[in-house]
């Protein structure tokens, strides 16, 4: 397994939903979870599935990630600027259903209807962060890659040769996808600088992890599970 270090950089805004409500907004961390599947689509670690059937079409399924030698850290923010977009909708929808305000007053009028406005703010252009990734193949030097609501937000990811002095990872992969025992768990909160969580109960983030931490408890777990997979 190979440990590849990136910096990102934001070109397009990125929007997803952290915190939910009439203000909805886009955490400082970049999720594993979207970051772990674009980047296994765009790498061929799984191919996309255009045909979708009740639940499958609106719930990921996590469980894949188990089965497949890639393992992606969260983002970790070293510079965020954040940009807000408003929008109307018929109530407190899904982010699926989002449209702007302009578009929905073109489709749809002004009609009593449309009167619940929300505002959504999301992670910038310009903005950048830490990503450390665990693959079985050498992965580009630099790469973009789309991601967020509608995938429309865009990243950059460049190669440093320098290691973080930190990383953050997901509670919630490394507890119920990955099947992280409770003391290893246990062992890597207790040396990070805590536990950041939001509404969604995928986004439980440890934050601080000293690298060597990861090295340890993270890297060798992944070379360990592949190496029995040879």
């Amino acid at each position: 397994m190979i440990v590849t270090n990136y910096e990102t950089e934001t070109f397009s805004p990125i929007f997803y939903s952290s915190v939910e409500g009439s203000y909805i907004s886009t955490g400082d961390i970049i999720s594993s979870t979207a970051l772990t599947f674009a980047i296994a689509y765009q790498f061929d670690y799984l191919k996309e599935r255009y045909i979708l059937k009740g639940n499958d079409a609106i719930t990921h399924n996590y469980e894949i990630l188990s089965g497949i030698p890639i393992f992606v850290t969260d983002a970790t923010p070293k510079l965020v600027n954040h940009t807000g977009i408003e929008f109307r909708s018929l109530g407190l929808m899904s982010e699926r259903s989002m449209v702007t305000r302009d578009i929905t007053e073109k489709i749809m009028g002004k009609g009593p209807g449309y009167k619940q406005q929300r505002q959504y703010s999301g992670i910038d252009f310009g903005s950048k962060h830490e990503v450390s990734i665990i693959s079985d193949k050498n992965l580009p030097d630099e790469f973009l890659l789309n991601i967020g609501i509608r995938r429309s937000g865009e990243v950059r990811f460049r190669k440093t040769m320098k290691d973080p002095e930190e990383v953050t990872l997901n509670y919630y992969l490394l507890e119920e996808i990955y099947n992280y025992d409770k003391d290893t768990l246990f062992e890597i909160a207790k040396s990070s600088s805590g536990i950041e969580m939001f509404s969604d109960f995928r986004l439980k983030h440890i934050v601080g992890v000293p690298y060597n931490i990861f090295e340890e408890k993270v890297v060798k777990f992944w070379v360990d599970k592949w190496a029995s997979h040879l």
